[in-house]
């Protein structure tokens, strides 16, 4: 007696074949992630052992989600960032002078690319840096001034400037940061 059997297995596609999949920064090779959103990733303290759960809470520890484990930090506990949030959106608040997170030994590439979304609200001073890298080729990025919109430094060089496009200035709370 001789039998043979076969099957035919598919797929459905639950996507329109004109519709690209679903984008997520994790499909990017980042260099530095930092997502506020995510709580698991924010601590208190920089040994990571009280979480930040609260509006109000301090954020001492900014871990990184790319894996690499640049995470920012902060020792001074009167200079950390204050953890805001809605209910919906995520943010930290810095006070504009004082309050920074870092990397002190974060090694930037010879060449990258960075991804940042950023709300001021208020500008404390002209030029106030939102991020920056301090070296030889250092690069930052300003605040500018509230007639003047964002610019993009390197090297204390202006290269560009980002002006508002509204007259209402700059509104609501956006909060990842990563470094690609």
């Amino acid at each position: 007696m001789f039998s043979i059997g076969f099957g035919l297995m598919g797929r459905r596609n639950p996507r329109p074949s004109n519709t690209p999949p679903p984008w997520s920064p994790t499909a990017l090779s980042a260099f530095a992630w930092y997502d506020v959103s995510d709580l698991s990733t924010l601590f208190q303290d920089m040994g990571q052992t009280v979480p930040v759960t609260t509006d109000g809470d301090p954020v001492g520890m900014v871990l990184d989600k790319s894996g690499n484990g640049y995470h920012l930090t902060q020792s001074v506990a009167l200079s950390r960032p204050i953890y805001r949030t809605d209910g919906a959106s995520h943010w930290l608040n810095f006070d504009g002078s004082t309050q920074t997170l870092e990397h002190a030994t974060l090694p930037v590439p010879a060449t990258f690319s960075f991804v940042m979304a950023a709300t001021v609200e208020t500008f404390p001073s002209n030029f106030s840096a939102l991020i920056s890298m301090e070296s030889a080729a250092g690069f930052q990025v300003d605040a500018g001034s509230k007639t003047n919109g964002f610019n993009f430094r390197f090297n204390g060089t202006a290269l560009s400037s980002l002006r508002r496009q509204s007259s209402t200035g700059f509104e609501g709370p956006c909060t990842p940061i990563a470094l690609l």
